[in-house]
């Protein structure tokens, strides 16, 4: 995991994973899991780095990308389980979402009030037989959630018009 300065230097703050994915920041908090580690980890954040690991929660399945909604609840796609598991603040899994894919990889909050939660897939190895049973598999899905994303996401939109922050590098 690196952290990259608006100057353009590096920082690598972490090493040793399989396939960690995520990450999502919430407050002072970085999220992110490392399939095939069935957990949801969490370390806390300021400008000297990351804190040592915390873990929020088993995952029930294979994680794979996340994302935290307006709530700080964090909605994970789970590689070969065809859902999203929403898990609260305390780490219980309060929701899933079937997804029409067996593979969702990863998932972000779009629209223009944050509201529709956006999953993309991976089509895998035996293209025949996945699509005979997913027929949107590798696609990019829409799901219906209660929840709704955060504003951070808001500022991406204001950065790719060109109106980036103060000092930052677009």
């Amino acid at each position: 995991l690196w952290r990259i300065f608006a100057d353009g230097e590096c920082e690598r703050l972490l090493t040793g994973f399989t396939r960690p994915n995520g990450p999502d920041l919430w407050g002072d908090e970085c999220w992110f899991v490392d399939g095939p580690t069935e957990e949801i980890s969490c370390r806390k954040w300021d400008d000297s780095g990351l804190s040592e690991k915390r873990n929020r929660a088993k995952t029930n399945g294979t994680p794979d990308g996340l994302a935290i909604d307006s709530n700080g609840d964090v909605w994970l796609a789970l590689r070969g389980q065809a859902r999203v598991d929403h898990f609260n603040l305390i780490g219980e899994v309060v929701d899933s979402v079937q997804v029409q894919s067996s593979c969702p990889t990863s998932l972000f909050y779009s629209g223009q009030d944050i509201s529709t939660l956006v999953v993309t897939s991976a089509l895998l190895v035996d293209v025949e037989q996945e699509l005979e049973n997913f027929p949107r598999a590798g696609d990019v899905v829409i799901c219906d959630v209660s929840a709704l994303g955060r504003n951070p996401y808001l500022r991406l939109d204001a950065i790719a018009r060109g109106q980036a922050p103060e000092g930052m590098k677009v």
